[in-house]
Parts: structure tokens; sequence; C-alpha cells
């Protein structure tokens, strides 16, 4: 399996991120440890290998992913995926990209039914997860899709009509 043109020291800077704010109180999952075993060992400087993820390709678009929940959600995911505009070109100029997926868009509780409150709170709380993982990432300069979409309304707002 080949590696992703990210260096391992991004990936855990990312990981240690979004443990800190799902996991406030430190109680990270055994499960979870052992999904993250296999970066302890690799040097900062490295290529995170393919191996580390989860990974699914669909209409030749990748996505690497790393479930690693949140201490009421086990299904939160740590996603790379290829930049949008990127294509899927070019090995190391490839620019990879990080978000929270809350993963739970799939789910449905009948109006009104006992599931219905329950159900609206966990999106809330992962929709507040995700966006303050997601915010924190950002200000570290870690590349996130939402980081992406700002600077591409920003750059067609500088644009001059022809």
């Amino acid at each position: 399996m080949p590696d992703l043109p990210i260096q391992v020291a991004i990936l855990k800077k990312a990981v240690n991120t979004y443990l800190t704010i799902a996991y406030p109180g430190g109680n990270i999952p055994p499960i979870v440890q052992e999904r993250l075993a296999s970066l302890e060992p690799l040097p900062d400087l490295a290529h995170v290998p393919e191996s580390c993820f989860e990974v699914s390709v669909c209409g030749g678009h990748t996505t690497y992913t790393l479930r690693l929940g949140q201490p009421i959600y086990p299904h939160m995911k740590l996603i790379v995926e290829e930049c949008p505009t990127c294509g899927g070109q070019g090995g190391e100029n490839q620019k990879l990209q990080f978000r929270a997926d809350a993963h739970d868009s799939h789910l449905h509780a009948p109006p009104g039914s006992p599931d219905a409150a329950p159900l609206a709170a966990l999106r809330a709380v992962n929709k507040q997860l995700t966006e303050a993982i997601e915010t924190a990432w950002v200000a570290q300069g870690i590349p996130t899709f939402r980081d992406f979409l700002r600077q591409e309304i920003a750059r067609r707002k500088n644009l001059t009509p022809l």
C-alpha cells in the first residue's frame, strides 16, 4: 500500500486535537487507542502509510478514514480526502484535507417518536464537536474542507469579469 503525501506529525497533531476536543476527560476507548497504535512508532517526518486508515474509493475519489468516535457516539470519524480541485493529480503535489464527520445523517426518527428528541440532541452534540475540531485544525494550519471553501470564495470574489 502506498504512503499518503502527508507527514505523520501533521496527522498526529490532527488526531490529538480531535481526541482532546471529543474526549475532554481523556477517557479514550481502548478500540480507538488500538486504531492509533500503528502511528506511534512512525517518525514524524515520514509519510503516513495508507494502511493506517480505512480506505474507500468512490467515483475515483479516495477517502481515508479513522473512526475515532466520541463518548456517546462511536461512529464519528476523522477523514482525510483529496482537495476537490486537485482531481487526484500528482503525488507530492496532491493536496489533502481533513474533515471531522459526524456520520449521523443517515439516522432518522419519525417526528414525535420517542427517538426524535434524543437523535436531535445527538446531532447537535456531533455538530458542535465537528465544528470545534475543524476550527481548531484551521487555527493550527491543518487544511480543512471548510477552509478550502473560504479560500475558494475569497479567490472568486477577487476575480474580475472579462
